[in-house]
């Protein structure tokens, strides 16, 4: 493979999508969930939920709704703003794959999380952004900054609630679509730390945030790991931008939902999107000049570590 120009810099860095990269589509993740526990044990990597993939497990999810109608969420595997997304009870909720239009259509189903940590009643998440500025050595950053988007009405179990969007879903979309205005307000992840603290101490939300740094930790060494490694660039060659959906749930174990690539990073609605314009401009700040200096990673160390949640310098693959 030739080498870029040494003054280039690539904005995505492709390994991540490729076969079972761990930034691919959704069911591309779950195979890399699935590879990294088969090599590694299911413990270390058990902060993702379970998840089937359809076509493909259509008869292993059918038998499994047949003996217990618990909920699963149903995603397209490529797809954004919660379209096409629902909540799956009972197996004629199914995709039908003979219907005109089905075919090479493939989705996934996440075992629903049916016990969140809620604020003021609702259930939220948390988006989070980590930053590669380096494949070879691995240089990964998570920011401190973030978003949380909440669902615009209380949170329910009620078995008649599943089919209700707004009380399930925390994609700012969904709010947008409901005409919820004063709803899609989300929060900076500060200030869910700082609520929080309030709420459960600091212990438990440093317990939390230890929590979410190890998975990521896993998520970017694991790259490294895969099958094929990484594609043949020199270092400081390819950055990438990552939006990680985290979870957390009434017991403050963490989930990650999803691993967006190219997450929107543009409020639509800056107005009544003010956390999102926060956080956006606090992680673009940054980005293209941690880029720059990809190559020099006692700088990033240096200059960037009170924005940062988590550092992590590593050596070249071998």
């Amino acid at each position: 493979m030739t080498c870029a120009p040494c003054w280039q810099i690539h904005n995505h860095c492709l390994a991540l999508k490729d076969n079972l990269g761990m930034a691919g589509t959704k069911d591309s993740q779950w195979k890399h969930i699935q590879y990294m526990r088969q090599r590694y044990g299911t413990e270390e990597f058990d902060f993702m939920p379970e998840t089937l993939v359809l076509p493909d497990d259509s008869e292993v999810i059918s038998d499994r709704l047949h003996k217990s109608p618990q909920p699963w969420i149903l995603k397209p595997v490529i797809g954004k703003q919660a379209i096409g997304v629902s909540i799956v009870t009972n197996k004629k909720q199914l995709p039908n794959f003979r219907k005109p239009g089905m075919a090479g259509k493939r989705f996934v189903l996440q075992k629903y999380v049916t016990n969140p940590l809620l604020v003021n009643g609702r259930k939220f998440h948390m988006r989070m952004y980590l930053i590669l500025t380096s494949l070879s050595p691995l240089r990964v950053l998570t920011h401190n900054e973030g978003l949380v988007l909440f669902a615009t009405q209380n949170y329910s179990t009620e078995a008649n609630s599943y089919q209700d969007m707004k009380i399930h879903l925390t994609n700012s979309a969904v709010a947008d679509r409901s005409n919820a205005e004063h709803a899609t307000n989300g929060w900076l992840l500060s200030q869910l730390w700082a609520h929080l603290e309030s709420q459960l101490g600091v212990e438990k939300v440093v317990a939390v945030k230890r929590s979410i740094d190890d998975a990521f930790m896993k998520l970017a060494l694991s790259a490294q790991l895969q099958e094929g490694g990484y594609e043949e660039r020199r270092s400081g060659g390819c950055f990438d931008l990552l939006g990680v959906d985290v979870l957390i749930d009434s017991q403050h174990s963490i989930h990650v939902m999803e691993i967006n690539v190219g997450p929107e990073v543009v409020s639509q609605h800056p107005k009544t999107h003010k956390a999102n314009e926060l956080a956006h401009k606090a992680v673009l700040n940054d980005l293209i000049p941690l880029a720059a200096m990809s190559s020099t990673p006692e700088h990033i160390t240096l200059s960037f570590r009170s924005r940062y949640a988590c550092v992590f310098v590593g050596s070249p693959s071998k």
